[in-house]
């Protein structure tokens, strides 16, 4: 900037990303300009320069909804299709908890990222950083978590690694590592040598390999078979077997002409075989997928990359995926998206259906639910559903909790959370049911004022890092949000979004009998089911951008303390297929179809009393409360209209209660508190480990039990689950309590 006579620099971009490569101005409005780096694209409106207070006016919002990330190396939970973890250009590692707005799990360059299969806990991840100035040198590091990628639980696990700091290089910049497949204990690292552990990184690295004839080259790509068998591969197209035999590794050069010497970016021993190896390969100029074979004494080497025309492109090949199930299907990542051959590398065909022309930089199949994933350098993440000729192009889903992809019908419960997500009171290993719905979230009005002051505001991002679901209060006004994906290819039209609230109890009340037919108006009986103002609609629902709905919400002061929330939503291209009006087969067998029944319990220094009520569908059905979260007790009690000798409650202590504490129930619930012969009755406390209820009469209005959840001295956070069974142990239904034992908000990073 020329001002008088003299130029002036002014540094505007000290607060944009790292890396950048673009610059652009409004042609009407120069002031209006903006920067693309290796963070997307960020926008200005007063020509970079600091607000008030020095904070930039930059933002990165206008990147919402754009596959742009680079990613390197990817990997998966070894049973469940809701968690991938990856590493990505100057984004740090970064994680898909089954929602498009990823979790950032570390910083800087991310490099390869694995998730402990024996146990998912566990998780390791690279990372690089460049000089940030001349004298500076860059940093290169291995870590460790062991609560599930967690950002801010990462442990450092390089010491005894010990690489010198370039140059010359002794590592790769993202160097490769990998579990071992049969003792995940086991890990291996590549330098200009392999370092082994059999302790996860956390011993030191107290082995190391010495590959003969490596010269200049690098290890670049790792199949650790077994706990007696590694086979690597390098930089400079060398391959090493290596074999060990009591505590002694012994490495053998296996590669050999016609194999070239090139980058060699994966390595695979075939499955079900044995000394049957497949690797990819950089380069250009020649083949790029080669199979090795000990034939004898020897090893021989032969081009799998078909022949024209159905030869793969000559272009860097930098990930190899072998279907498990049928060795002779193979996928390769390439600079030109994924291709994949059928018949053993004899002939290849592009495998893109709608996948960009772009670098894919990693592959990993999915076996349990058959998804091949591509982590691509500069399009984001991809997958793709293999065996699914019957998959509808549009896909509505309301995720039944956090883990619900919406893929498998009946939806999966029982699971246990691969994650924490605070912001819906999930702790990390909690158990999930279908009635802890991902999808709903209730904004109260906490000491006067709503966490998202203004409605419109709340989108997909600030539904998912910054809205927690919060208690509703009666004779408040509450703003429910229900948050609805599409995740399918094609765009949903007209999407009807209808949700409706029902005292919140196992073995919920079923759905009246004109519900399907009245859909999306209400029900011309009288019942239960209580809609929450009119039913909203989507006009077009796109894959990539799920949509967010609010609704104002004040229940009346007769509602239930415990209220739940039921969301259906249907569309021209994709409606609820099975219309039951029992609520437990509506909502596992219908991803269109969510439940809310999660309720908070604050750590209060007194016992807060309220009323549960009991719906057994036959006299057989089985209540259970789970184990309880550290610090906590639960308290129960039968109404008077109920015999004591007919309610069970196996494995409960019982206690008198206080003249305190009748008063206090008393005033906490007015005239309720006549159903209880709190003078004459004998409170049943549970243990730690929970209890079960048995003997419950069945009635249409069901039987109010008197619960209370009491925090001790230092009471912790965590949820009790209250699940309703039949003779069979058929899930009927549920309730969960998160109990929290401090009233703030933990931190969480997005």
């Amino acid at each position: 900037m020329q001002r008088g006579g003299a130029w002036t620099v002014t540094a505007i971009g000290a607060r944009i990303h790292v890396d950048n490569h673009a610059f652009a101005s409004r042609p009407t409005d120069n002031m209006q300009v903006y920067a693309g780096t290796d963070g997307g694209i960020y926008k200005s409106t007063n020509g970079g320069e600091p607000t008030g207070g020095g904070s930039s006016s930059w933002a990165d919002t206008i990147n919402k909804g754009l596959a742009i990330t680079q990613f390197e190396f990817i990997s998966q939970h070894p049973s469940s299709d809701a968690l991938v973890i990856g590493g990505t250009q100057d984004n740090g590692t970064e994680m898909f908890r089954n929602s498009l707005v990823f979790y950032h799990s570390a910083d800087f360059d991310g490099g390869q990222a694995g998730i402990d299969p024996a146990n998912p806990n566990n998780v390791i991840h690279t990372f690089s950083q460049l000089p940030q100035a001349p004298s500076q040198v860059g940093q290169r590091g291995i870590e460790r978590s062991v609560a599930a990628g967690k950002f801010g639980t990462y442990s450092d696990i390089s010491s005894g690694l010990n690489p010198p700091p370039p140059p010359p290089p002794s590592v790769l910049f993202y160097p490769p590592w990998a579990y071992d497949d049969t003792n995940s204990d086991n890990i291996a690292f590549g330098m200009n040598k392999l370092q082994l552990s059999a302790a996860q990184g956390t011993d030191s690295w107290p082995f190391p390999i010495t590959l003969p004839g490596i010269g200049n080259s690098l290890v670049s790509a790792i199949h650790y078979v077994n706990s007696s068998l590694i086979y690597c591969g390098t930089t400079g197209g060398l391959v090493y077997k290596v074999t060990k035999s009591g505590s002694t590794w012994t490495p053998t050069k296996v590669n050999a002409s016609p194999l070239p010497d090139r980058w060699i970016w994966d390595i695979f021993l075939v499955p079900g075989m044995t000394d049957v190896l497949v690797v990819a390969m950089a380069g250009y100029g020649t083949a790029h997928v080669w199979k090795g074979m000990l034939s004898g004494a020897n090893w021989t080497w032969s081009d799998l990359s078909g022949t024209s025309p159905n030869r793969l492109p000559d272009a860097p090949a930098n990930a190899l995926e072998i279907d498990p199930a049928a060795p002779n299907t193979m996928y390769v990542g390439t600079d030109v998206g994924v291709w994949v051959t059928t018949d053993g590398g004899a002939n290849w065909s592009p495998f893109n259906d709608g996948l960009p022309n772009v670098d894919v930089y990693d592959l990993k199949l999915h076996a349990p639910t058959r998804l091949l994933r591509a982590a691509t350098h500069g399009r984001g993440l991809w997958e793709r559903q293999l065996d699914g000729a019957g998959a509808p192009d549009v896909r509505l889903v309301i995720r039944d909790h956090v883990m619900d992809t919406g893929r498998l019908t009946p939806s999966p419960s029982g699971l246990v959370s691969a994650w924490e997500d605070p912001y819906r009171q999930v702790n990390l290993g909690d158990p999930l049911f279908w009635w802890n719905c991902a999808d709903v979230k209730v904004d109260s009005p906490v000491g006067g004022s709503y966490q998202i002051p203004v409605v419109a505001s709340v989108d997909y991002v600030v539904f998912r890092t910054a809205l927690e679901h919060r208690k509703p209060q009666r004779a408040a006004l509450n703003r429910v949000y229900v948050q609805v994906h599409n995740r399918g290819v094609l765009p949903a039209s007209n999407v009807a979004v209808k949700i409706l609230y029902a005292d919140a109890t196992p073995g919920l009340p079923d759905l009246p009998s004109d519900f399907w037919t009245a859909f999306p108006g209400n029900s011309g009986m009288s019942g239960p089911w209580t809609p929450i103002g009119a039913a909203q609609t989507i006009v077009s629902l796109r894959p990539e951008h799920p949509a967010v709905l609010e609704w104002d919400w004040t229940p009346p002061m007769s509602a239930a303390a415990h209220s739940c929330l039921l969301v259906v939503t249907s569309c021209t291209e994709d409606s609820p297929g099975a219309t039951s009006l029992v609520l437990d087969q509506v909502v596992t067998q219908n991803r269109q179809v969510g439940l809310k029944n999660l309720h908070i319990i604050d750590a209060l220094p007194l016992v807060s009393w309220d009323v549960i009520r009991l719906y057994p569908r036959a006299a057989t059905d089985t209540f259970r409360f789970g184990a309880l979260p550290k610090g906590w007790s639960l308290s129960l009690a039968s109404p008077r209209e109920v015999p004591p000798s007919q309610i069970t409650y196996a494995g409960l202590q019982s206690r008198t209660v206080s003249a305190a504490e009748q008063q206090r129930i008393n005033r906490l619930l007015g005239k309720q508190a006549d159903l209880y012969d709190l003078k004459e009755a004998l409170i049943a406390t549970a243990p730690r480990e929970g209890c079960t209820i048995t003997g419950v009469p069945v009635g249409k209005q069901g039987i109010p039990i008197l619960v209370a959840f009491t925090p001790g001295a230092r009471p912790s956070t965590g949820s009790i689950q209250l699940i309703q069974e039949s003779r069979d142990q058929r899930v009927l239904g549920g309730n969960t309590f998160a109990l929290r034992g401090v009233k703030t908000m933990r931190g969480s990073s997005s």
